[in-house]
């Protein structure tokens, strides 16, 4: 399976056309387990909510430090191992 290379995926929630979550559970329905890092201007309670939610590996809210990405990945990837 591809998938099985991939570390993580790092999705915007609000992608032109399907959104972060409706591809999170797309991956899903075909049954393609991929830790996922969300990032979001959109830093307010309900989608925070909705990030916990889903099972997100990692959230970060723009603007972000670059180094808290690389931090997020490595924590990610670390599991993996």
């Amino acid at each position: 399976m591809p998938s099985a290379n991939i570390g993580c995926l790092i999705l915007d929630i609000h992608l032109e056309g399907m959104n972060g979550f409706e591809l999170q559970e797309r991956l899903a329905s075909d049954h393609i387990a991929i830790p996922i890092i969300f990032i979001t201007a959109h830093d307010d309670p309900l989608t925070r909510e909705r990030i916990r939610g889903s099972g997100a590996a990692g959230y970060l809210g723009k603007p972000f430090d670059p180094q808290a990405l690389l931090d997020a990945i490595h924590r990610v990837v670390d599991r993996r191992e």
